[in-house]
């Protein structure tokens, strides 16, 4: 009911394993039914770990939803 409202999302994720639980396209691949087109950018971050210990990545991780708010 988001997209069909037009709601703009943001995903972020982080890590690569052996699971293929963890990549890019996981989000919309959860809900393969729903058209996101461009509602749903993706920032995948496959080197960092999943708390976010490194300094560059948490950088990132406040830079890049601040970006995308204020592009809104």
């Amino acid at each position: 009911s988001l997209v069909e409202r037009g709601v703009r999302l943001l995903s972020v994720c982080t890590g690569d394993d052996d699971l293929d639980f963890m990549y890019r396209r996981q989000y919309a691949d959860c809900f393969d039914a729903v058209y996101f087109g461009e509602l749903l950018p993706v920032e995948h971050f496959p080197n960092a770990s999943h708390i976010v210990t490194e300094p560059y990545f948490q950088e990132q991780l406040i830079e890049i939803p601040v970006a995308w708010a204020e592009s809104l």
